[in-house]
């Protein structure tokens, strides 16, 4: 089987994860046109985190785990599987939407906590699957540490609180992320492969950190964690530039731009971790949810470009849109006029990943007929 063939049959399943995200995204960012500088408002800052990491980021993210992950042994239990995992994430991202926090944490709490136990015991006992990526081993482990805080944390904050916001962000996100990114650009892009000595230094780094905020969390003790998972981002986010902009021009593959503009949001989001204060805290959120946006759009237009190629004018637009309408709304806490304006370009960005998306079922239903 082709590498096409492979992303297409993979790819079909994932897209229905993939448009939800969009459709999400869209209604998120709606949000911020509708609410302007109100949406970073307490309460109306954390149902939108929650709709972005959650409802976005994690559906499009499991969407991707569909295409690299080994598939279950009966075809018939993966689509069940599956199913649930995506209607549970869907019927409890709409729930937070509509402002019923608590019942939502619980349908989340019991899909994601699910889908990470489940996997990671196919990954562990699935003698196909023990060549994955560690990464990918280990975000899974973070994913359910993230749930696990997350039901247990309420609206006003805590240790738990913090310890489910640090393992979703780094435990869960990133590594993922970096699994991701391991895995995906240097088929999808070109791109020289990822170190092994990015996993050996840089995963027990994050790690340690993340174990060692259980304790220290306790006694509010933040900075040696921060530092630490500072320093794991940093070293991707430039090992992601280097690596793509010394591919050169090669043909048949997507502009470097995209994986460059992702470590960019990285790198800029790691300054504001270390300051204490409200506002800073908004816009390290805002920056680090659009380098986790970003890649997702990444992996999407690298796949897509591998299987259906796309007017370059259009993913140029898409990109643009996305990338200045996330700088507006990371100054917005400090420059409120600007959030309308970043959240209609966010807008125009997802309505033309959703409207991608659409186009790239629908050529699989006509094939299919």
């Amino acid at each position: 089987m082709s590498e096409s063939d492979l992303f297409l049959r993979r790819g079909i399943a994932a897209a229905h994860f993939i448009l939800s995200a969009a459709a999400f995204g869209v209604t998120a960012f709606l949000m911020v046109v509708w609410f302007g500088s109100d949406v970073f408002l307490a309460s109306r800052f954390l149902a939108l985190g929650y709709i972005i990491f959650v409802a976005v980021i994690t559906m499009a993210l499991i969407g991707f785990l569909y295409i690299v992950l080994p598939p279950f042994v009966n075809a018939v239990l993966e689509n069940f599987f599956y199913a649930v995992v995506y209607l549970s994430l869907a019927i409890g991202s709409l729930l937070m939407i509509c402002g019923f926090f608590k019942s939502s944490q619980v349908i989340l709490f019991l899909s994601l906590s699910g889908f990470a136990v489940i996997t990671i015991y196919r990954l562990f006992y699935i003698r196909e699957a023990r060549t994955q990526t560690l990464f990918v081993r280990s975000s899974l482990f973070g994913l359910l540490i993230a749930a696990m805080f997350g039901i247990n944390s309420g609206e006003d904050g805590g240790v738990f609180a913090y310890l489910h916001i640090l393992w979703g962000i780094a435990g869960w996100t990133l590594l993922a992320i970096i699994g991701g990114a391991r895995e995906f650009l240097p088929s999808l892009y070109g791109a020289k492969p990822y170190p092994h000595i990015c996993c050996k230094i840089a995963l027990p780094m994050i790690y340690f950190a993340l174990l060692a905020a259980f304790p220290l969390a306790v006694y509010e003790i933040f900075l040696p964690t921060k530092i630490c998972v500072a320093l794991g981002a940093l070293a991707f986010s430039l090992l992601t530039m280097f690596l793509t902009l010394s591919r050169g021009k090669t043909a048949g593959y997507p502009s470097v731009w995209y994986p460059f503009i992702s470590a960019f949001f990285l790198l800029a989001s790691l300054p504001f971790i270390f300051v204490e204060s409200e506002v800073f805290l908004r816009i390290f959120i805002v920056l680090f949810g659009a380098f986790a946006l970003s890649f997702i759009n990444t992996f999407f237009y690298g796949a897509l470009l591998k299987i259906h190629p796309l007017p370059g004018g259009a993913v140029r637009i898409q990109t643009t849109c996305f990338a200045l309408g996330a700088l507006l709304l990371a100054a917005a806490p400090l420059y409120p006029q600007t959030a309308r304006l970043g959240g209609a370009l966010l807008t125009v960005s997802y309505l033309l990943l959703l409207k991608d998306t659409l186009l790239f079922r629908l050529r699989d239903l006509r094939r299919s007929a």
